[in-house]
């Protein structure tokens, strides 16, 4: 019996679309099986964004980005802190027999930042572990290559199809697990 090809879904689309929403939602239900992280605005009290974390699935927490903050690297307004991603992120980029789906929310510019974050992120895209994960509409390097690859499967978010993405997704990245474990 072949084995499945695992399937590997980056979501795209403007900001606020939605994707982080479904990709949590998927992540949730397949909690047992999943590794990775997803990016999380932080907001003052006033609800003012003054940054991003990076959060585990077991809702650890990590710097990415701030605003004011004292990093050489940066993205517009916020200064970007490498060595959170590259010391904490990338060990969670890690795929075990136990826990073989990976979620990478997302591949940004911020993130793009660290060249062993889009090593980390090319190797899962050339390994036999399914992904699911999100990537900046539009972009070069990294971002350019996923849109382009042939091996991957970008959906673009909106209002019209967001809200059936979660059941849709879960039950694809269901199927494979389930033939894999099996």
């Amino acid at each position: 019996m072949a084995c499945p090809i695992p399937p590997k879904v980056f979501l795209t689309g403007l900001p606020g679309c939605g994707k982080t929403t479904i990709i949590k939602g998927v992540s949730g239900r397949l909690s047992a099986s999943v590794t990775g992280f997803y990016t999380e605005e932080v907001r003052d009290k006033g609800g003012q964004r003054i940054g991003f974390d990076l959060v585990s699935h077991e809702g650890e927490r990590a710097i990415l980005a701030r605003k004011g903050g004292r990093s050489r690297a940066r993205v517009g307004k916020y200064s970007v802190f490498v060595k959170p991603l590259e010391e904490w992120g990338l060990d969670l980029l890690t795929p075990t027999a136990d826990r073989p789906l990976v979620v990478i929310d997302e591949v940004g510019k911020m993130e793009c930042l660290s060249s062993a974050f889009q090593q980390k992120v090319l190797e899962l895209i050339l390994s036999g572990h399914p992904i699911l994960g999100s990537v900046a509409l539009r972009g070069g390097g990294l971002i350019g290559r996923i849109h382009e690859h042939s091996a991957l499967e970008c959906r673009e978010v909106d209002a019209e199809n967001r809200d059936r993405m979660v059941e849709e997704l879960e039950r694809r990245f269901r199927e494979y697990l389930r033939t894999v474990v099996s």
